[in-house]
């Protein structure tokens, strides 16, 4: 509510939204008009609210309109390579790399159909992000068809430029994150991982999860600290107790 209904009410000695329940509405409604009962409603659910959500500036996307609503999956993987073109253009002029994609579907029934891929590093090659949404084309419904598909890279880092072969350069290291971000996508995120060393002078919480991509720390297995003792005492001695006498078959 405004501000000067807020302090009106205070001032009358409304302190709690319960206090503000339990008074007739024709007389609030007389003094500040509906305003106060619309949001008591609207507090007790019983009456619906319209959610605008904010959209950063910064978040880079592309949609494409059709005359005549699409279905086939052909089709749709067709146009899902033009957006991502347009989208690896978008994110070149920024110096970006995409981590996480979301096409949305808008059907014609107002039903909205979406598609999320991640990657382990930021990426903006066509082919391969292209790959990652048509593999999940199937898993969508376009009902009636399909009017509006809007693609966007909710997560961007920045990505510069580099050499990848050069006879006066070493040879780069082979790049598995493109296989990294197929299975990801296909059997999850945390079920993906690799072991890194932590500092830890118990042996089983010397190591931790990281992400498979996840830089190298630079720690190791230090060999020098002192390692505690077993856990478990010496063993004692087991005597007869004359309580129990042996019995002889």
């Amino acid at each position: 509510m405004a501000a000067g209904t807020v302090d009106s009410l205070r001032q009358l000695g409304f302190e709690t939204i319960a206090d503000l329940a339990v008074t007739p509405r024709a007389a609030l409604a007389l003094r500040f008009g509906p305003e106060p009962g619309r949001r008591l409603d609207q507090a007790f659910a019983r009456v619906s609210e319209p959610i605008e959500l904010t959209r950063p500036q910064e978040i880079v996307e592309v949609c494409r309109n059709f005359a005549e609503p699409i279905g086939a999956a052909e089709t749709i993987a067709r146009y899902t390579g033009k957006l991502v073109a347009k989208l690896c253009a978008e994110l070149e002029a920024r110096g970006q790399g995409a981590r996480r994609l979301d096409l949305l579907f808008f059907r014609v029934d107002n039903h909205v159909e979406a598609i999320r891929v991640g990657t382990a590093m930021p990426v903006r090659d066509v082919k391969r992000l292209t790959r990652l949404l048509t593999d999940k084309i199937e898993t969508i419904d376009p009902g009636f068809g399909v009017e509006l598909m809007r693609l966007a890279a909710t997560v961007a880092e920045p990505l510069r430029s580099k050499q990848m072969i050069s006879s006066l350069a070493e040879a780069p290291e082979p790049d598995v994150s493109d296989v990294i971000d197929i299975l990801a996508n296909r059997v999850g995120e945390d079920r993906l991982y690799r072991f890194a060393p932590v500092q830890s002078d118990v042996p089983e919480r010397s190591v931790q999860r990281i992400a498979p991509m996840a830089p190298d720390t630079g720690e190791g297995w230090p060999g020098h600290w002192p390692r505690r003792r077993g856990c478990c005492h010496g063993p004692n001695l087991s005597r007869r107790s004359p309580f129990f006498p042996t019995i002889r078959r």
